[in-house]
């Protein structure tokens, strides 16, 4: 007769174990960077949307010499307001493009420093524009930080999150360029 003390012990019971936090943060310095990275993200969307609030700021358009809407001009302002919008953009694609070859040839580390300070200097040049051309330069300037920062943190982020977890930075990643709508 077979007895079950025979059998292997196993320390499973029939119900799995509770899940934890420890299972997908692997360690504290781990939590820390990727909350830290993500904080970036919040630079990035910040640097894209603040334009919508300055354009309606009368400053605004007196600093650059703009026309006010109803004022004789205001078909170039408009044109200019999509300008600006547009040129950051464009300077976001060309910081993606940069990030393709720097994440690799850098490293993802260096290339989200130098996407901030680049970042900075352009939010710098924006506030300190005093013509037209230069916020135009500026805009696309911030813009290259932009798509630099937006593009490399979450590559570094699931990277940070361990092999079993990788996958949910790189989601991430993809609605980057996913638009709704």
């Amino acid at each position: 007769m077979i007895s079950l003390s025979s059998f292997p012990q196993t320390r499973h019971s029939c119900r799995p174990p509770p899940p934890t936090m420890g299972k997908y943060i692997p360690n504290a310095f781990n939590l820390i960077v990727v909350i830290y990275v993500a904080l970036g993200s919040t630079s990035c969307s910040y640097g894209l949307a603040i334009l919508g609030s300055t354009v309606g700021q009368p400053s605004f358009y007196k600093s650059l010499g703009l026309a006010m809407q109803g004022e004789a001009g205001y078909s170039r302002t408009a044109s200019l307001i999509g300008a600006f919008n547009g040129v950051g953009a464009a300077g976001a694609c060309i910081g993606a493009i940069i990030n393709s070859w720097s994440a690799d040839a850098l490293s993802r580390k260096l290339t989200i420093q130098i996407g901030a300070v680049i970042l900075s200097i352009g939010a710098a040049l924006c506030a300190a524009s005093v013509n037209v051309g230069m916020f135009i330069f500026a805009r696309f300037f911030a813009g290259v930080g932009i798509g630099m920062l937006v593009t490399c943190i979450p590559m570094c982020e699931s990277f940070s999150y361990g092999s079993k977890l990788s996958g949910l930075g790189r989601m991430r990643l993809l609605m980057v360029f996913r638009r709704p709508g």
